[in-house]
């Protein structure tokens, strides 16, 4: 796992915001885990509510896990692939 900071946490939700299909691939990953009981309904309140926030000020109502969790999933749905455009956008590089 590489180190984010907030910009890029930032950045990520945005990102979420915008695409629907990826951020729903995300639900689905924190559905699963919860289902599989590696979650908290607690935990995965936490992370819906963060994402459907679209902020990184959302993390602060949190316990910190919750922004490491959401990191965990995200690089767990989409692979290593996140990557730092310019202008600080995101995207998923394919293959």
């Amino acid at each position: 796992m590489r180190l984010y900071e907030n910009n890029d946490l930032q950045n990520m939700l945005t990102f979420l915001k915008n695409k629907p299909k990826e951020a729903e691939a995300v639900n689905a990953e924190i559905e699963r885990r919860y289902n599989e009981v590696l979650l908290s309904s607690r935990d995965r309140n936490a992370l819906l509510s963060v994402i459907k926030s679209g902020y990184v000020e959302a993390f602060d109502r949190y316990d910190s896990d919750v922004a490491e969790q959401f990191i965990h999933i995200t690089e767990e749905v989409f692979g290593e692939k996140w990557h730092l455009k310019e202008q600080g956008s995101w995207t998923i590089l394919k293959g």
